[in-house]
């Protein structure tokens, strides 16, 4: 079914404990991205969680490249290249939600983690996970080197930020 979260449509669904969005905030202004929350806040019955992508992630900042480079600089998803600023904070204040979590999301890639020389030991440990050919030692190498940084470090690395509200 074709709907728009920003018109009057409302789903045939009862509400969840736990309705997400991932990436699609930041094509919208301070208005709509209002409008969206609250219509998610409808079909949940106790939180919500928000992710838009991390600009300060090399990683990201990596997909994206390869995303601008497909065909002369075209993006792939060509209706959203408008990017607006997402302040989760700001969002929860006029919404009357509590933020339960807020942090960054991790995504193990061993293509573009190779690309990234800001990520030093993580590289080595992609590329030996990458030549055993098992996803399950990339993610526990990514596991080792996130209980290794710090906050700060961690928060570069996200592909996407996210938080989680408590509907007040």
């Amino acid at each position: 079914m074709d709907a728009d979260a920003l018109g009057n449509w409302m789903p045939p669904l009862l509400p969840a404990d736990l309705v997400s969005n991932l990436g699609s905030l930041e094509h919208m202004s301070f208005k709509a991205q209002l409008r969206f929350a609250i219509f998610m806040g409808r079909l949940s019955r106790r939180y919500v969680l928000l992710a838009v992508p991390n600009p300060r992630s090399p990683l990201f900042n990596v997909m994206e490249k390869h995303e601008l480079s497909i065909e002369d600089n075209a993006w792939v998803y060509p209706d959203e290249p408008t990017q607006c600023g997402v302040d989760f904070r700001k969002l929860g204040e006029v919404l009357g939600w509590s933020i339960v979590r807020e942090s960054y999301m991790h995504v193990a890639s061993t293509t573009l983690t190779r690309e990234v020389e800001e990520l030093g030991p993580l590289r080595e440990c992609a590329r030996q996970a990458y030549s055993t050919g098992s996803p399950e030692n990339l993610i526990e190498a990514w596991l080792k080197l996130e209980c290794a940084c710090s906050d700060e470090v961690l928060a570069s690395l996200g592909w996407f930020a996210y938080v989680i509200y408590a509907l007040d």
